[in-house]
């Protein structure tokens, strides 16, 4: 298991750890309840419940096109008691009887930018309620957000593997960025206005974060680098980079290094049906989700190459480090002479992965609805933790008692995938990558899995018709 762990850490990272808050099942249910308030502040207003406790909750999406495993599934990877070897092309190799207890991985020769992106989440007790034209809410998390995106194709493994001795490589620039934090939010949203036929609904979450751990890279221009003899020659800074943790100094994961604060705001529209068959005609909604920041100020560092001058650097001296203190010192030693030289600092900021989101959704029938859901990362700093883009389209059949739904989503507009959820009472568990879970993919990339536990209204009853199109 301690393998498994392992190796998919690496997938998500390129070398370090490498974005979902995209779970359907949890977010765009009419019983999603206090979940749906972190995909939009304004949900629970129209929803059918009177108040809604999540006890517990949780989820991990990854996906990389760094590397692969080969003819396997997520369940099967975190299984795994044998080895991880790696899939030689050596011709003399190639051929070898294969470990019967042992998985394997390869690397992806890319011909494009590199996406990598990990995050989860776990939701610790969380509560909201209705009272008149309000709603009130209050909800904690444990996050982690991850994100190595449009890093140049030049970087996968081959390239650099097969790097040949004197040419020269042009890298675009780079903008890495990741953290894991707990938050604390407060939700309120209000019933704006009223017509007949129409609802219009306004919510806001203000959010106190607490981070644990953090780092970035940014490149701000191309780097042009070159190797001879070991020595790695290269230019086109300034460069500047930083981490926190308090584990670099023998704490523990989940020691405070840094405060910060955050804001959620969203909208939702509903046109009411002519008669009383359907609960709505459509929903629409959008939001603007995890707009903050966390300012590292403990156990921290901040470095910077300020000059576009010519650095060089002995590779096996980076190579060969144990942990990312050592690599800081080693790399400003290496480019400058001294191991403190970059040291620019003991506090930086990392802004959280903001995204704008459109949500729609259809009633077929009073049970029967289809839904959308459009979410882009928006890049407001080059601190700034990168939120995945996705494309969902979904259908579910949701009752009081029993729900299930099937989403189709489009990752980082290139990647298709299938995921199913179901809801019994109060029990949540879903997928929105089930291929991933249960089929021996060719090239095990990425996963996603996610459930909730909560306790809500258990005679809760739609009230059908354009006077109660919010359920109430």
């Amino acid at each position: 298991m301690k393998k498994a762990i392992l190796i998919l850490a690496a997938m998500g990272s390129f070398g370090f750890l490498a974005n979902a808050q995209n779970q359907q099942g949890l977010r765009i249910s009419n019983y999603g309840g206090v979940n749906s308030l972190q995909l939009n502040p304004s949900s629970f207003l129209h929803s059918p419940l009177k108040w809604d406790l999540n006890i517990a909750s949780g989820g991990l999406f990854f996906e990389n096109d760094y590397l692969y495993i080969e003819n396997t599934n997520f369940i099967e990877v975190l299984g795994q008691n044998g080895p991880f070897l790696f899939r030689s092309s050596n011709p003399e190799l190639i051929n070898q009887a294969d470990d019967p207890q042992a998985l394997y991985y390869n690397f992806f020769d890319a011909n494009s930018k590199l996406n990598n992106t990990l995050s989860a989440f776990a939701g610790l007790p969380s509560l909201a309620f209705r009272i008149d034209k309000f709603s009130f809410g209050l909800y904690a998390n444990i996050r982690s957000a991850n994100g190595l995106n449009n890093l140049d194709q030049d970087l996968d493994y081959f390239s650099l593997d097969q790097w040949i001795e004197g040419n020269e490589k042009s890298i675009d620039e780079i903008q890495i960025a990741g953290m894991q934090w707990a938050e604390i939010g407060v939700n309120v949203a209000l019933k704006l206005k009223e017509t007949e036929f129409h609802k219009w609904y306004g919510g806001i979450n203000l959010k106190y974060l607490r981070g644990f751990d953090g780092f970035y890279l940014n490149s701000n221009k191309t780097t042009i680098a070159t190797e001879i003899n070991d020595t790695l020659s290269f230019s086109g800074g300034p460069y500047n980079y930083g981490i926190s943790s308090a584990t670099l100094n023998g704490g523990n994961l989940f020691e405070g290094n840094g405060n910060g604060a955050g804001m959620d705001i969203g909208f939702t529209y509903i046109e009411k049906y002519i008669n009383k068959s359907r609960p709505y005609l459509w929903r629409f909604g959008l939001s603007i989700v995890d707009l903050g920041f966390v300012h590292f100020n403990q156990n921290s560092q901040n470095h910077q190459l300020t000059a576009s001058d010519l650095y060089t650097a002995d590779k096996s001296n980076l190579v060969n480090v144990t942990n990312p203190i050592e690599l800081l010192q080693s790399t400003s030693l290496e480019t400058t002479g001294d191991e403190f030289q970059t040291l620019v600092g003991d506090k930086f900021t990392l802004y959280t992965p903001a995204m704008i989101s459109l949500q729609f959704d259809y009633s077929i029938s009073k049970e029967l609805f289809l839904g959308g859901q459009v979410n882009r990362r928006l890049n407001l700093s080059k601190k700034m933790v990168d939120k995945e883009n996705i494309i969902v389209g979904s259908i579910r059949y949701e009752k009081r008692n029993w729900e299930i739904g099937m989403p189709l989503s489009l990752f980082e507009d290139s990647k298709l995938r299938l995921g199913i959820w179901t809801r019994i009472y109060f029990i949540t568990i879903g997928t929105d990558h089930i291929k991933s879970l249960v089929y021996d993919d060719p090239q095990f990339t990425g996963s996603d899995i996610y459930f909730a536990i909560k306790l809500n209204p258990f005679n809760s009853k739609r009230k059908l018709g354009p006077e109660h199109c919010n359920f109430n």
